[in-house]
């Protein structure tokens, strides 16, 4: 196998397919490339035995499309080897279950080198067939992967060997060229925090950098849980539930949170804590807030807890229309000033606490510029949707959350359940996060701000929905909005003529008059999987929103073992595709660990949810 530097690690891409009955599941085939040659077995013992013979010869990095999945095998072979070889520490770093770094880590002296497994979809999101196509390679068509495939398949045919090989390939290739860049860090948000501070630095980068800590501080686990509770996500607007006919607008900004890391006011420094508020500044303040919705506006705000709701006899997540009591909130300076443009806001300041910042404009002013020369020069090279096009567009949007790292994490251990199998036991720990939560809140804050302002210039009553950075409305452009494609300009994505709206981030638009093909529609519904074959056609569960647009708008519970298409076009789509109309599998796969390994089970999903507007939490 020939090695390929990248970083101080060699870096290599890995894939395996697996087969599995009602009680388990294992391994039948396995590779590892390092780009241009594989290294392939059929069993966890052989992959087992190529891992010690790689902890031998360099440090190395092994990536995983999805790593969860493949995590819930090639565990037991990371168990096997930790006991054999002490030496050796495990070192997992999982997030909410979601594998971020799985670390064999070498004591010094013990001639063996370090290994990390990390997942390529935590570097580039997506599909794997959309990371071949960003690298100018193809994802092959796989075998039928029904419970017990592997029984009809012949592993001494080398063709039955590309598929898998195929893969790792893939993933090995794309995250050379990332590593190739400098870009060595476990996830794309972790290369962003790591690049904004080398801009920042001036230099190389250094974790104790004084220039980078002056600025943003480390806060103390109690400062960041008592401002955290001003931390708000993106915010939604759903009205107008149902079918809706006429001339509509569909605005995005152009890279929200980029451009108010551009031209907002935003914190620095440490928080200076009062009871008496500041003039002039950027604040927090935690107060007591009762709020009256003004007349010709619509409800946007929606609290964070619970308990509020509770307390006001309301259904959770609805929108804030009024409220009969007073509510101890917490809320940054931008968001107070935004919530008295739309409501008549009372505030009992008794025991009003607030935390003070100095600021600062356009502080990644040289980093966004960057990556936004790298996105452009990408796309005019007639190169849009490449690896390294999506990868700034990734840096872009990725940094602001980054700001924002949670505290309280977790430790994880891999031990022998009460059945005997292998399990990883999580234990909550506080973590010193190297981040600053006040940057992260204000940002999305100015977000808000900025929504509402192309809401209250398209008119509230013209509103159908709003996600974070866009809004869909009645009408046409709008007088007062600045349209373009540069930095915080508001772009057109769409000028639909039909809308089917469901509710929060579910909505059909109509861009054609007649619906003949997949370019007729644009579907949003979360919670139900977008997949597509290589020729574009719509399978899975997708295909029943695809087929009857109106279902969007109803509590529907999709998910059928053996749909029937009905619409005309979809139904000839599928015959041009060689693919059988009258019985489509439309059960949405969701994992489920096993004996063994994991296996996908098939479950279905009802188009209902509560939130009809609000914060995003």
């Amino acid at each position: 196998m020939t090695y390929r530097k990248g970083g101080s690690s060699l870096v290599y891409g890995g894939d395996l397919e697996t087969d599995h009955n009602e009680e388990k599941a294992w391994v039948v085939q396995w590779a590892i490339s390092d780009g241009e040659k594989e290294v392939v077995g059929r069993t966890l013992e052989e992959l087992e035995k190529h891992l010690k013979v790689m902890l031998e010869e360099a440090p190395s990095i092994i990536y995983f499309h999805n790593l969860r999945y493949d995590l819930a095998f090639l565990k037991y072979a990371l168990y096997n080897i930790i006991q054999e070889i002490p030496e050796l520490t495990l070192v997992p770093i999982i997030r909410e279950r979601s594998p971020i770094s799985i670390n064999l880590q070498a004591d010094k002296d013990s001639g063996l080198f370090d290994m990390s497994f990390r997942d390529s979809s935590k570097k580039i999101p997506g599909k794997l067939a959309s990371l071949a196509k960003s690298i100018g390679m193809k994802k092959l068509e796989g075998f039928n992967f029904e419970p017990g495939w592997s029984r009809d398949i012949d592993f001494n045919n080398p063709q039955n060997w590309d598929y898998v090989k195929n893969d790792a390939r893939i993933v090995a290739v794309a995250m050379q060229q990332l590593h190739a860049d400098g870009n060595t860090k476990s996830t794309f948000s972790g290369d962003a925090w790591r690049n904004a501070r080398i801009i920042i630095n001036g230099s190389k980068y250094k974790a104790d950098n004084d220039k980078w800590n002056g600025i943003f501080p480390k806060l103390s686990y109690e400062v960041d849980r008592a401002l955290r509770e001003a931390y708000f996500g993106g915010l939604n607007i759903s009205n107008y539930h149902g079918e809706n006919i006429g001339k509509f607008t569909h605005a995005d900004v152009n890279s929200m949170y980029p451009s108010v890391m551009y031209y907002d006011m935003l914190p620095i420094g440490e928080p200076i804590y009062s009871n008496i508020e500041p003039k002039g500044e950027l604040f927090v303040m935690k107060a007591k807030f009762r709020l009256s919705l003004k007349k010709g506006k619509i409800p946007w705000f929606a609290f964070k807890h619970a308990g509020d709701y509770l307390f006001e006899g309301l259904m959770p997540n609805t929108p804030v229309v009024k409220t009969n009591l007073y509510h101890e909130l917490t809320l940054t300076s931008v968001d107070i000033s935004t919530l008295k443009r739309w409501y008549d806001v009372e505030i009992d300041t008794s025991n009003a606490e607030y935390w003070s910042f100095k600021s600062n404009v356009g502080l990644f002013r040289p980093y966004i510029d960057k990556y936004l020369k790298l996105k452009r020069s990408e796309d005019e090279a007639g190169r849009k949707g490449l690896l390294m096009y999506n990868w700034a567009k990734f840096m872009l949007n990725s940094l602001y959350g980054r700001f924002g790292l949670n505290p309280n994490s977790e430790d994880n251990e891999l031990v022998l359940d009460e059945n005997g199998d292998l399990a990883w036991k999580p234990v909550p720990t506080i973590t010193d996060p190297d981040g600053y939560l006040p940057y992260a809140m204000f940002i999305t804050a100015h977000a808000r701000r900025r929504l509402l302002e192309y809401v209250e210039k398209c008119g509230s009553e013209n509103v159908i929905h709003c996600d974070t950075d866009s809004v869909i409305h009645f009408g046409g452009r709008v007088n007062g909005v600045e349209y373009g494609n540069d930095l915080g300009q508001w772009g057109i994505e769409s000028e639909p003529i039909k809308i089917w709206e469901g509710g929060f981030k579910r909505y059909i638009e109509q861009l054609k008059t007649e619906i003949d093909s997949t370019r007729s529609l644009k579907i949003t519904c979360a919670g139900v999987p977008n997949n597509k074959t290589d020729s574009g056609v719509p399978i899975g569960m997708w295909v029943e929103l695809w087929d009857d647009p109106e279902i969007i708008c109803t509590s529907e519970l999709l998910g059928k073992p053996n749909y029937c298409i009905q619409s005309e076009w979809l139904r000839e789509l599928y015959k041009q595709n060689g693919m059988d109309p009258d019985n489509v599998n439309t059960m949405k796969l969701i994992p489920k660990t096993v004996p063994g390994g994991m296996i996908l089970t098939e479950r279905q999903h009802k188009l209902d949810d509560c939130m009809r507007s609000g914060y995003r939490k």
